[in-house]
Order: structure tokens, then sequence, then C-alpha cells
């Protein structure tokens, strides 16, 4: 299973590529990160000063970026 966290959850790449990681039987979203936290496909989403936190708990394989800064 590999492990997948999003940062820029809530935009518009963030959303659908959370929806098709969601979709994926060999992936796991396990979080995200954006300027709100939240919940995203059942996932936590943090700030990004609590970036590190989030992933020294949910210990992704892969992180993806899609954040505009």
């Amino acid at each position: 299973m590999i492990k997948v966290v999003i940062c820029g959850a809530f935009g518009r790449m963030g959303t659908t590529i959370g929806g098709i990681i969601s979709k994926e039987k060999d992936m796991q979203l396990v979080g995200g990160v954006d300027i709100k936290e939240g919940t995203f496909f059942d996932a936590p989403v943090v700030t990004s000063d609590k970036l590190s936190d989030l992933i020294s708990s949910v210990k992704p394989d892969v992180v993806i970026d899609f954040t505009i800064a």
C-alpha cells in the first residue's frame, strides 16, 4: 500500500488527485496540507506549520505538492 499526502489538498488539482487516489486499491490517502484544516477523503488536513507533525504520524511514502507558493 502506497501512503500519500497531498499539499494543496483543497485546490482544484489536489481535489482531483485526491479523488483518484481514494479509489485506487494500492494507494491510501493518509493526509493533506492546505491553508485551512479539515478532512479530505477521510484523511486529516493540517496547515503547513503542522506538516512535520503530520509526516511523523502518518509516515507517507509519497508527498504530492500542488501548492502555488
